[in-house]
């Protein structure tokens, strides 16, 4: 009816212009027919005819009907999300996957195991090689693991290269490091960084070579070298310790995470695949940003770290993010968006206070402040256990996200979108996963594909997945990502994933 009525006026307007157009043409050309004081009334009467028609009517739009969508949750049925068993293995350390969607997983021991999606949708897990030799240090053990981004690409470098670091002997060969702050000289054991270059990356087996890529020594048994990540330029992130934990005797050692002519307590960026290092078994990337710098090593990326044990990249913005314990066991999680950022290790303690005022002053200076800290347990184990930015598909409400967890089973997540580099962003928690005490989570890594895997000191690997059958609803009120993870290893979701 509001169209009629909207379309009659429009109508009538059109029909009153038009004749009086007509009565004025005739008012020029034929006088004899419409004297001219007619004229002057007619179009008088128009104007007024124009005032008296009021504007049309707004439509209104037509009522949009939408209609549940087939994940639309009820009121009576609660979502869920699993933690699927992928594999129960000897104390697993790191995991990693290529773009074919296969996935290594790393014990301690330096046993490796390859873990393949088979045509009926199962990840078939299988031992693909033993690391270790008669030079591992079994007390330490393998740290880490890594991937070069052309391991599938034949004819490229990096085509079937894996990158592990091993522990060995003391004095099993001359290292290539050495902490430059040293209150006394030992060695506890060393750290290796090596390269296995597979003959076929689609075997199921390993066969190829190894090579000694970097040695360094390390004085105690915490805080070594224990994390590796590949951009996709081919670069390799190496997280170094300070060495300084729990050596009563070196108490200068966490010096060496200020000194830019050490390694310790750092992120080296290098190309291990190049030649220009001073050992000529890796390279120097170009764009390192103390490569032009006198008194600096060239393999260093960012500094100021206690113990980086978690190394990822975001592949969209391509920042560096780093989880490590920092002081008295805090853990933190740290941005590092072009290289060159002090982190802040040993200006400042857990609470970024430090003794001296001078010396706090100056830190303020140059200290980035990391994105997100998290106070120590009450037990005084260290709560990090990594992070990384999330990229994957199943949870999109996460995507971009600093995705991190504890020993406890607590997955959080952090929006570092908006962080400035000078303050520290909130988190909040996405899950309380409630772990037997035997079994606490030691690794929080990302697949190939960017989802959520949790490693597990009693072996468990662990694979978040989003249950099909759960249903969601659209008018539902979103809330936090909150799940729990019961005995056979489901999380109970008590909010909306997107």
């Amino acid at each position: 009816m509001n169209r009629f009525f909207a379309n009659f006026s429009l109508f009538s307007v059109s029909m009153i212009a038009g004749i009086a157009a007509c009565m004025a043409y005739y008012s020029i050309t034929e006088e004899t027919l419409i004297p001219r004081s007619e004229t002057i009334e007619i179009r008088e009467k128009f104007r007024s005819a124009l005032t008296k028609v009021t504007a049309a009517p707004a439509l209104k739009k037509d009522r949009i009907v939408r209609r549940p969508r087939t994940n639309a949750l009820r009121s009576n049925e609660i979502p869920y999300v699993q933690a699927r068993m992928l594999v129960k293995l000897d104390m697993p350390v790191d995991l990693t996957a290529d773009v074919l969607d296969i996935t290594y997983i790393l014990e301690r021991s330096g046993k490796l195991w390859r873990a393949e999606i088979d045509p009926a949708g199962n990840r078939q897990v299988t031992h693909f090689a033993d690391l270790a030799d008669e030079n591992t240090c079994l007390e330490q053990g393998f740290t880490s693991i890594a991937l070069h981004p052309n391991f599938h690409a034949r004819g490229h470098r990096g085509y079937g290269c894996l990158y592990a670091v091993a522990s060995e002997k003391a004095g099993n060969a001359i290292p290539n490091f050495r902490p430059l702050f040293l209150s006394k000289e030992t060695e506890h054991h060393q750290n290796v960084l090596y390269e296995w270059q597979l003959e076929d990356p689609l075997a199921l087996e390993f066969s190829g070579t190894k090579r000694e890529v970097l040695r360094v020594t390390q004085p105690s048994r915490d805080n070594n070298m224990s994390s590796l990540t590949f951009d996709h330029a081919g670069n390799l992130y190496v997280g170094v310790g300070d060495g300084g934990n729990a050596n009563p005797l070196n108490p200068d050692l966490s010096q060496n995470a200020s000194c830019l002519l050490s390694i310790y307590g750092k992120v080296l960026r290098i190309d291990p695949k190049g030649n220009n290092s001073a050992n000529g078994q890796y390279g120097i990337p170009a764009t390192n940003p103390f490569r032009l710098v006198d008194q600096a090593l060239p393999e260093l990326y960012a500094y100021g770290l206690r113990s980086p044990n978690g190394l990822s990249v975001d592949p969209l913005r391509g920042w560096l993010c780093i989880s490590e314990t920092g002081f008295q066991n805090a853990s933190e999680l740290n941005i590092s968006r072009s290289g060159a950022e002090h982190f802040g290790w040993d200006f400042w303690d857990a609470d970024g206070e430090s003794d001296d005022t001078e010396t706090q002053l100056a830190a303020e200076q140059i200290v980035s402040s990391p994105a997100v800290k998290i106070p120590a347990s009450d037990n005084g184990l260290p709560p990090g256990v990594g992070g990384f930015i999330y990229t994957g598909e199943r949870f999109p409400s996460l995507v971009g996200k600093m995705v991190f967890g504890d020993r406890q089973g607590n997955i959080m997540s952090a929006g570092i979108a908006d962080f400035e580099i000078s303050q520290s962003g909130d988190y909040e928690m996405l899950s309380g996963l409630s772990f037997v005490p035997r079994s606490p989570v030691v690794s929080l890594r990302p697949g190939a594909r960017g989802e959520i895997f949790l490693l597990c000191e009693g072996g468990e690997v662990l694979e978040l997945v989003k249950n099909a059958t759960s249903t969601f609803s659209s008018k539902r009120k979103r809330k936090p990502l909150m799940c729990q993870l019961t005995a056979n290893h489901s999380l109970l979701l008590s909010g909306i994933l997107k």
